[in-house]
């Protein structure tokens, strides 16, 4: 299975899904982890291939701005545009975005 994280490029939220990541690719997984380039041989040690999603769309999301489900209607674009050629995915924003795209998803907290 071709499993695919995307994650807001700060370590707080890297660094807690690099086990899972290494445990899915110990078991056989492929995994294509987005994030900013600060991060990607830390992605590399865990086994993923590295991809970056650069930290543009990261710094448009307005610090204390729109609640949470609003954020994840600003991620669409950005997700639509990075996971055009990979499916299965697992959106971290699953509840929107895997009913948007219409694709398996999971969420992490």
């Amino acid at each position: 299975m071709h499993l695919s994280f995307i994650s807001i490029p700060a370590a707080g939220h890297v660094n807690p899904t690099l086990a899972v990541v290494a445990e899915l690719v110990r078991r056989g997984h492929r995994v294509t982890y987005f994030t900013a380039t600060t991060f990607a041989k830390r992605v590399e040690r865990a086994g993923a291939e590295f991809r970056a999603s650069g930290q543009d769309w990261f710094a448009s999301l307005p610090i204390g701005g729109p609640a949470l489900p609003d954020r994840r209607q600003l991620m669409l674009p950005v997700l639509k545009r990075v996971f055009q050629d990979i499916r299965p995915i697992f959106p971290p924003w699953s509840s929107t975005s895997g009913r948007t795209l219409r694709t398996p998803s999971a969420s992490m907290p």
